[in-house]
């Protein structure tokens, strides 16, 4: 027996109804999937030493003081006040904290954004730190890096392509090729490589260069 032409039409909305909301879903879930809560945790751990975040494409608020936080996983963004050591490796981490006391950054493409830091081994490729206030030590080994602070107490660059721009410092050696170094003041530079680049803006530099085509003050 055939349906009714009215079993046929409730069939038909029915069925537009699940289209239109398999539709809105769709449209929805993509933006709905680029939201990432961010997981609140406290520094402190059991064992002392501290979290080691080793998941990715996490978002983190940290509570207290950190004695030593580890990152491991990819694409991983934290916040916190302080800490004593950040560990950061894998690939497009960014840290976000007040004071940090020495951060060690490995892997590539991280950015690190913090008041004070006083020691500073940046030993990834890509990778970006800002620093507001004062660097005391900052060895940078690597490549495309780019360090900016407002007082860079002692600098040491060994690798290629790398640049540093602060507003003053006591000491900068460059040892590689291509990096460039722009400055306020300078007090000693000691230079050796190829196509380097120092821009010291005002007062005396004391400089010491080896190598082909450097530019210096």
């Amino acid at each position: 027996m055939s349906p009714s032409p009215r079993r046929l039409r409730h069939a038909v909305s029915v069925l537009s109804l699940g289209l239109v909301t398999v539709g809105s879903l769709a449209a929805f879930s993509p933006a709905e999937a680029d939201v990432r809560a961010k997981i609140v945790r406290p520094c402190a751990t059991t064992d002392g030493k501290g979290p080691v975040l080793d998941r990715s494409n996490v978002d983190y608020h940290l509570t207290g003081n950190c004695r030593l936080l580890t990152i491991t996983g990819d694409n991983v963004s934290v916040d916190l006040f302080t800490a004593t050591t950040v560990v950061m490796e894998g690939t497009g981490n960014m840290v976000v904290g007040n004071t940090i006391g020495t951060a060690r950054l490995r892997g590539d493409a991280h950015r690190l954004e913090a008041n004070t830091l006083q020691r500073l081994r940046l030993r990834a490729d890509r990778s970006t730190v800002s620093v507001t206030h004062q660097i005391e030590r900052a060895k940078v080994v690597g490549r495309h890096n780019t360090v900016a602070t407002r007082d860079a107490r002692v600098v040491k660059m060994v690798g290629n392509r790398n640049r540093v721009v602060a507003t003053a410092s006591t000491v900068t050696r460059l040892r590689g090729n291509r990096n460039v170094v722009r400055m306020q003041s300078l007090d000693t530079l000691r230079v050796r490589g190829n196509r380097n680049k120092v821009v010291v803006a005002t007062g005396s530099t004391k400089v010491t260069v080896s190598g082909r085509r450097n530019t210096t003050p």
